[in-house]
């Protein structure tokens, strides 16, 4: 994702594909295609704020490397239980990939696999929208859900690395 512009009564980051994230703290999504169609979705925050007590934080803010992974994986069970929508972990994705890796910096390169899950992620929305281009499939779609479900199904070991690389800086 690269950002457009930013002021301060409202962020709107965009990427090559025209999705957007419009807000302050809890913003809305909108999915730009290219025939002019466009998607608001609204962030779902009653959801992220049930996910954030469960990882024992009260925002975005407070979110460590290891706490924002189980925040990601209860996300993606959430997709996988039939508790969330795909639209709605897209939103929350793309929030996290601007607070915790573009805004703040906390997620480090060392973990690169977590800001590429969160972009892929925040992308899906998108991506839903375009499995098929100009009558052919669009692989990108597969691709980005298959790395989020490779991720959960790794969830274990991912926690345990950014748990003992976590502790290594400390």
């Amino acid at each position: 994702m690269t950002i457009k512009r930013f002021t301060t009564n409202e962020t709107v980051i965009t990427n090559p594909h025209n999705t957007v994230l419009r807000g302050k703290s809890f913003p809305s999504l909108t999915i730009e295609g290219e025939k002019d169609e466009k998607i608001e979705i609204p962030f779902p925050k009653e959801k992220f704020t049930r996910l954030l007590k469960v990882v024992g934080v009260k925002n975005a803010e407070e979110l460590s490397t290891s706490v924002l992974t189980k925040l990601m994986v209860l996300t993606i069970g959430d997709f996988i239980t039939g508790a969330m929508s795909l639209d709605e972990l897209a939103t929350i994705f793309s929030f996290l990939l601007w607070n915790c890796k573009y805004k703040s910096g906390r997620v480090n390169p060392t973990f690169d696999e977590i800001g590429i899950i969160l972009e892929n992620g925040g992308e899906l929305a998108y991506y839903l929208r375009h499995a098929v281009d100009n009558g052919e499939p669009n692989s990108t779609f597969v691709e980005f859900l298959y790395s989020l479900m490779q991720f959960y199904d790794r969830r274990a070991v991912v926690q345990a690395n950014v748990e003992s690389m976590e502790k290594e800086r400390a």
